[in-house]
């Protein structure tokens, strides 16, 4: 009987880290959608509200790698907001391409969380 359970605590481990990746692979694609678009921006707009990130040269970012990667940190600020449903105040997508790559991200994260809840159910009732 121990090993029943054992066995069964091994199957939702297993799917809770796959889970847990495809949380992780959404996240992590979404920031480098944003941080490209802050990095190859033009400088007339912005991508980001809430950043002061306008775009220009790469020889600029190369120049500085301070502003390099707090570029990329506040986009995966932003995805990680976006995936969770948080939706801070403090930074939010202004263009279309931004707003476009927001909206995908939100529904595969509610994919993924729907197919989690729905696998759980699955697993409840096949007992």
């Amino acid at each position: 009987m121990l090993f029943l359970s054992c066995a069964r605590f091994e199957k939702r481990r297993k799917f809770f880290v796959s889970l847990a990746k495809m949380y992780l692979e959404v996240i992590l694609i979404s920031a480098f959608g944003y941080f490209y678009l802050i990095l190859f921006s033009s400088t007339e707009g912005q991508h980001l509200s809430g950043t002061d990130y306008l775009g220009g040269h790469l020889s600029q970012w190369i120049s500085d790698p301070i502003k390099y990667f707090s570029a990329y940190f506040d986009a995966l600020y932003f995805s990680v907001v976006t995936i969770t449903t948080v939706g801070a105040a403090d930074i939010g997508a202004v263009s279309y391409p931004a707003k476009m790559i927001k909206s995908i991200e939100l529904l595969l994260g509610l994919f993924v969380l729907a197919t989690a809840s729905l696998a759980r159910f699955w697993d409840r009732s096949q007992k």
